[in-house]
């Protein structure tokens, strides 16, 4: 990604990408919310505890893309990034977040196998526990 890209004017918010547009929202929020403080205006707690939060996260993906572009492309990517990955779904699964979004209805979801042929289908018979062909499944909401 060239450095042209990152340096957009918040005028043109298209060409950012979303990471760097929510953490472009996120400086100025937390700007204005320090103005106000110096100002001294009265700035909701939840919305102090919010920023924070927000910030966090921001600050655990970003040191995480750091990791990942020091990366040598000898390295096994995959396994480092799954590694990593783990690492800050844990942290933010430890972290406290006393306000939390209202959880959202649950959409079932069940299990269908595809019964269209697929390109990696191989039937050498009609035994099906000594064909070695691939069963598609997909998830179908009730």
């Amino acid at each position: 990604m060239d450095r042209k890209r990152l340096l957009v004017t918040p005028e043109e918010p298209r060409e950012l990408l979303p990471s760097v547009r929510d953490t472009r929202e996120l400086e100025e929020e937390i700007l204005e919310c320090v103005k106000a403080l110096q100002r001294r205006e009265h700035v909701e707690s939840e919305c102090i505890v919010s920023l924070l939060n927000r910030s966090l996260t921001a600050m655990a993906h970003w040191s995480l893309q750091a990791q990942l572009s020091q990366l040598s492309q000898t390295t096994d990517r995959e396994v480092v990034e799954t590694k990593l990955l783990r690492k800050e779904n844990e942290l933010l699964r430890k972290r406290d977040t006393p306000l939390r979004t209202p959880p959202s209805p649950r959409v079932k979801k069940r299990l269908v196998e595809n019964k269209k042929p697929h390109p990696r289908m191989r039937r050498t018979g009609d035994n099906p526990s000594k064909n070695s062909y691939v069963r598609v499944f997909h998830l179908q909401q009730d």
